[in-house]
């Protein structure tokens, strides 16, 4: 079973798209998920049409992408920090060695940051998607140079979905492609 992490930034591409996540990468082959932080992030998109944007049918699109593709929430217990990513007991994972290695490693990116409106400080959902990239798939459409681009510097699995055309391949042989010419 393949493991995909959806980074908020992949989300407007698909919606764009209008894919079916279910029928691009089918249940029997994939295990879609969102870390708690992006899940955080997408919690925060507006339900109702603001002056600047209007962000309604991304939201809808994703709440039903997420029903009807079964994407998991992952999260880590919080022993260091408290705080809307740590999990509780009975929801959340104790992160292995190395995870816990990269974590420190991308921490830089986002400690002592300054928080956004979600609570989140600038680069924190980026880092938890970057820390899972040496293990498994991101998906994102991230350019900025923070932590996900220096995963992908350092030979991990990420996938930016920017390039991809469904009228060329699916979903699933894009992200196949793009790790096997990594």
């Amino acid at each position: 079973m393949i493991r995909i992490f959806i980074d908020g930034s992949a989300w407007n591409i698909l919606h764009e798209l209008k894919l079916d996540l279910r029928q691009e990468l089918p249940p029997n082959e994939f295990e879609l998920y969102l870390t708690r932080e992006v899940e955080i992030e997408l919690l925060a998109i507006p339900d109702t049409v603001t002056d600047d944007s209007d962000k309604v049918g991304l939201k809808k699109y994703i709440a039903e992408s997420r029903n009807r593709s079964g994407i998991k929430v992952v999260a880590h217990f919080g022993f260091r920090e408290s705080g809307p990513t740590a999990a509780p007991f009975g929801h959340g994972t104790f992160p292995s060695a190395s995870e816990r290695a990269r974590l420190e490693e991308f921490r830089p990116f986002f400690f002592n940051k300054s928080k956004r409106p979600t609570g989140l400080a600038k680069n924190q959902a980026d880092a938890s998607l970057a820390a899972r990239s040496f293990d498994h798939i991101v998906l994102t459409n991230d350019n900025s140079g923070g932590p996900l681009a220096d995963a992908a510097r350092k030979g991990a699995m990420v996938v930016r979905i920017g390039g991809f055309d469904p009228k060329a391949r699916s979903l699933r042989d894009y992200i196949l492609e793009a790790l096997h010419s990594t």
